[in-house]
């Protein structure tokens, strides 16, 4: 029975401290008010539990003599007996101010010593300046703690790791952190046949992983994925409906290096001379459709993606991820997703910021086509004077820049610009329109990716949604997210939508003419996100 009565004891301990916030934020016990709030709570404890004991001394369970070692630790527990509490540093809502609130509260309150835990729950910032895990900043506040316990008596224990399950930290990647099965459900009408498009799994948690092996098979309705080999590169993937092929690179990259239909050209560039390579020091151009960091610089963004990328399968496509760049701390990915008919495809570009501190930047998505077509891009509607006063969107200029090269051609409603083999001048603009698109026309077929950028954030560059860029070798169509601080451990994300038409062939580059080509496969690439 004086077990009974001593677990009785510790359970009211706990229960009152569980009243009590245990993470050192800056919401803290420490005026003379609440010291007499504790001090009433540990004699209410202490009588409820006297009473107890008294109801059971008539069985004889302890000794009535006030000298009996077993009364006087019962009354008067040593530290040893007085229960610990999980103190919990989530999201990095830390200050020693708070530290020292919750810490004196708990030497107060009668504890004998905490476990400290960090960890992330999707906890809002309730501080001006969020300590990441490990960082200098969070080890010379756990240090504070350390020093501060020893001096009130508290014992101390950390976790072994961060994160719930302690297995998490800014070092581990995606790929290798703890996963969550997810489902849809659809109701059908059991004994007929069923036509449709099963909807996505919540994805709430974090990007989608495929968890079956990366073989070939039907993924969904008739997306098929396989592995295959293409131009000397072993490991690629080729996505296809039947209709139109996207082939990911898995040696090198992430980058979509083909997209065309079965059997037609490829209206990405490809450079013959770096295909089938890998694990070179530098970035190397290769072609294709990638992700990059922007503000454009020359060490960040040009950072090599010269290894093999991990592959996953998804209903409807793949998701192609590099290792983290040791150079940025960057990781960046491609999810494809293609409608099971048609030419319609979603890419999501992602970046995800594995260091230990927040960096601002935009994920950039640049399509590299092949030579000797013409680059379409839209401006926003256009209005008439006096009516429309106000500015609708920058035109934004580089050094290089020169309006009058003939590869250019402006008219009311359209920017378009020529890719000529024989022209080496580099040439570039930006621009920013509510609906980003590009469309790129070569030997009939046209290419086009579309984008909605949020006109209440910051781009880069002056204000750019979308960058056009040609050279001798290459045009490329470039579409840009909104300026981000990019928390460790968060990922940025730039979906465009792809769409391929055939018998697209202007007569020439006017306003009337490039409407009665473009706007109906416009139409057809859908609302973007």
């Amino acid at each position: 029975m004086a077990a009974f009565a001593m677990f009785q004891v510790t359970s009211a301990c706990v229960q009152g401290v569980k009243r009590k916030r245990a993470y050192g934020t800056q919401e803290g016990c420490g005026d003379n008010t609440q010291m007499k709030k504790d001090r009433a709570l540990r004699w209410k404890i202490r009588t409820a539990s006297c009473m107890l004991v008294l109801a059971l001394g008539s069985s004889g369970a302890f000794a009535q003599s006030a000298g009996d070692p077993r009364r006087s630790g019962f009354e008067n527990p040593p530290n040893s007996a007085c229960p610990r509490v999980w103190w919990h540093w989530l999201n990095g809502n830390i200050t020693k101010q708070g530290i020292q609130l919750d810490l004196e509260w708990m030497h107060r309150a009668g504890l004998g010593g905490f476990q400290n835990f960090d960890a992330s729950l999707m906890t809002p910032q309730v501080v001006d300046h969020r300590l990441v895990y490990m960082t200098p900043e969070w080890k010379e506040s756990f240090l504070f703690a350390t020093k501060l316990a020893d001096q009130l008596g508290l014992e101390e224990a950390i976790a072994g790791s961060p994160g719930w399950s302690e297995t998490g930290g800014p070092w581990v990647p995606p790929a290798q952190a703890m996963k969550k099965l997810g489902w849809s459900e659809t109701r059908v009408q059991g004994g007929t046949r069923f036509h449709g498009i099963l909807p996505k799994p919540p994805a709430n948690a974090g990007p989608f992983q495929n968890v079956l092996p990366a073989v070939s098979f039907t993924m969904h309705a008739s997306v098929k994925v396989e592995k295959t080999e293409y131009k000397g590169w072993k490991n690629c993937y080729r996505v296809t409906n039947g209709e139109v092929e996207v082939i990911v690179t898995g040696d090198v990259g992430p980058r979509v290096i083909r997209f065309g239909f079965v059997g037609g050209q490829n209206l990405f560039k490809e450079f013959a001379e770096q295909s089938g390579k890998s694990g070179e020091e530098t970035f190397q151009a290769r072609g294709g459709d990638r992700v990059w960091k922007a503000p454009e610089d020359p060490i960040a963004t040009w950072a090599p993606d010269n290894v093999p990328v991990e592959v996953q399968l998804t209903p409807t496509g793949l998701v192609a991820r590099e290792p983290i760049e040791q150079l940025t701390k960057l990781q960046k990915e491609i999810e494809i997703s293609m409608e099971p008919s048609g030419t319609s495809v979603r890419v999501a570009h992602r970046v995800t910021n594995h260091s230990l501190f927040p960096l601002e930047f935009a994920p950039w998505a640049l399509t590299m086509m092949a030579q000797g077509g013409v680059a379409v891009s839209g401006f926003p509607p256009r209005g008439h004077h006096p009516a429309n006063l106000q500015a609708t969107n920058p035109l934004v200029m580089w050094a290089y820049t020169n309006l009058a090269d003939p590869r250019w051609k402006f008219t009311k409603k359209y920017l378009t610009l020529r890719q000529d083999p024989h022209s080496s001048d580099p040439q570039k603009l930006g621009l920013f329109n509510p609906d980003t698109w590009a469309a790129y026309l070569l030997n009939g077929e046209a290419f086009i990716k579309r984008t909605k950028p949020d006109p209440s954030k910051s781009y880069p560059d002056f204000g750019c949604s979308f960058e056009i860029f040609t050279n001798q070798d290459f045009l490329e169509v470039e579409t840009l997210g909104p300026m981000t601080k990019v928390s460790p451990g968060q990922t940025v994300e730039l979906v465009e939508h792809w769409g391929l038409f055939c018998k697209v062939d202007p007569t020439a580059l006017t306003d009337e003419e490039l409407d009665r080509v473009l706007l109906p496969v416009l139409k057809a690439v859908g609302e973007t996100e």
